[in-house]
C-alpha cells in the first residue's frame, strides 16, 4: 500500500502542476493571444494567373466613406516564390475587424490589382488572391547609315512563328524624322512577347537593314537600331564574299564529261574541293547580325486596377498550436484522475503520515 501511496501522491502533484502550467500559458500568456487574433495571406499572379513576385501589401482601415482610411502596421512582401506559388503573410497578430488590402509596392511593367475589403477572423487565415495584369510595352527604332541618322524609312511589326516572322500585328512607324541629332520612330501599344521587326519602306539610295527579332517587355521601351548601306551606282557589279563559316558543296561534272586540268604553276599549293551529293550546289550563309543589341529602357505610366478578384478564408491558423495546449491540460488531468484511483485502492488519504492507518499494521 505504501507504495501506491507513493506513486498517488507523485501523480496528483505533476498533474496539478502541468494543468496549472497550462491554464496559465491559455488564458494569461501567448496561447491567449493565439485565440483572439488571425492573419492574412495574398497570393499574387499576373493576368493569366503566372506568380508574380515583386509586390507589396500593407492593411488599412475602413474610413467613413467606406474606402481605404489609416495604414496600418500589418504588411508584406513577395520577394520569391514559396512552393512555386507566389505569396506573402502578415503577422499572426492581427486584430479581427474589417480591412482594405492594398497593393502598396506594384512589380515593374504592371498595373496595380484593385484594392479589396476583407474580414479578419480570430484563429482564422484570410487568403486573397491579387492579379496584376501587365502593362504594354513600345519599340523605339533608331535609323542610321555610315553612324548618320537617315530619316525617311518605315518598319512594320510581325508576329514570331516559331523563330520566323508570321502576319503583320497591324502596327507600324513610318517617316521616320530625325530630332535630337537622331532618327526615330516608335511603334506603341504592344503587348509583351517575341515579334519580328522589318524595314518595309526603305529610303531611296539605300538597302533595307535585315529583319530583327525582338522581345516587348510588359511597360518597357525596346530599343532597336537599323543600318542601312548605300545602294550601289546603277550598272556595278557587286561581288560579296561569303562569311565566315560558309559552307559551300560542289558537285562532279555530269557523266560523259570531259574536263581538262591544267596544273598548277610551280610552287603553288593547290586543295581539292571536297565532292557532294547530286542535286545542285548548296550555300549556307549565316545571317548578318548587324544594328544594336535590344535594350530595355524604364517607361513609366498609369496604372490601372483591375477587378473580379475573390477572397477565401482557410482552415484553423493556430490549430496545432491550440491542440497542443488541449493536450498537455488533458494530460494533466489524466494524471491527477489516476492518482485519485491509486488513492481510493490505498485507502486511507495520501495527507496523513506513515503509521496513522490501520491497513500499516
Amino acid at each position: 500500500m505504501r507504495r501506491q501511496r507513493v506513486i498517488a501522491r507523485m501523480l496528483f502533484l505533476a498533474g496539478t502542476v502541468l494543468f496549472s502550467g497550462v491554464a496559465v500559458l491559455g488564458f494569461t500568456g501567448v496561447a491567449y493571444s493565439w485565440q483572439t487574433t488571425g492573419q492574412l495571406t495574398v497570393v499574387k499572379t499576373d493576368g493569366v494567373g503566372v506568380p508574380l513576385v515583386g509586390a507589396g501589401f500593407t492593411l488599412f482601415t475602413v474610413g467613413k466613406d467606406g474606402t481605404p482610411g489609416t495604414a496600418t502596421a500589418w504588411t508584406c512582401l513577395i520577394s520569391k516564390l514559396t512552393g512555386g506559388v507566389a505569396e506573402c503573410s502578415t503577422s499572426d497578430q492581427v486584430t479581427p475587424g474589417t480591412y482594405w488590402v492594398v497593393e502598396t509596392t506594384v512589380p515593374p511593367g504592371y498595373s496595380a490589382g484593385a484594392p479589396q475589403k476583407v474580414t479578419i477572423e480570430k484563429m482564422l487565415v484570410t487568403t486573397v488572391t491579387f492579379k496584376d495584369a501587365p502593362l504594354p510595352g513600345s519599340v523605339v527604332i533608331t535609323k542610321t547609315s555610315a553612324g548618320r541618322p537617315l530619316a525617311g524609312a518605315g518598319f512594320t511589326l510581325y508576329v514570331d512563328n516559331h523563330g520566323v516572322a508570321g502576319g503583320s500585328t497591324g502596327k507600324s512607324c513610318q517617316n521616320t524624322v530625325i530630332a535630337g541629332g537622331q532618327a526615330t520612330c516608335t511603334i506603341t501599344g504592344v503587348p509583351a512577347g517575341m515579334y519580328w521587326l522589318e524595314e518595309t519602306t526603305v529610303p531611296a539610295g539605300y538597302i533595307a537593314g535585315s529583319p530583327r527579332e525582338i522581345s516587348v517587355s510588359a511597360g518597357l521601351d525596346t530599343a532597336v537600331t537599323f543600318v542601312d548601306d548605300p545602294a550601289p551606282p546603277k550598272g556595278t557589279t557587286t561581288t560579296t564574299a561569303p562569311p565566315k563559316g560558309t559552307t559551300t558543296t560542289v558537285l562532279p561534272p555530269p557523266k560523259g564529261t570531259t574536263t581538262t586540268v591544267q596544273p598548277p604553276p610551280k610552287g603553288t599549293t593547290t586543295t581539292r574541293p571536297p565532292t557532294g551529293p547530286s542535286g545542285g550546289t548548296t550555300t549556307t550563309v549565316a545571317r548578318p547580325a548587324g544594328g544594336t543589341p535590344t535594350t530595355n529602357i524604364p517607361v513609366i505610366g498609369p496604372m490601372t486596377p483591375i477587378s473580379g478578384v475573390t477572397t477565401v478564408q482557410t482552415g484553423l491558423a493556430f490549430a496545432g498550436s491550440k491542440l497542443l495546449v488541449i493536450t498537455l491540460g488533458t494530460l494533466g488531468l489524466a494524471m491527477i484522475a489516476v492518482a485519485g484511483v491509486l488513492r481510493r485502492k490505498a485507502g486511507p488519504a495520501i495527507g496523513r503520515e506513515n503509521g496513522e492507518s490501520g491497513d500499516e499494521a
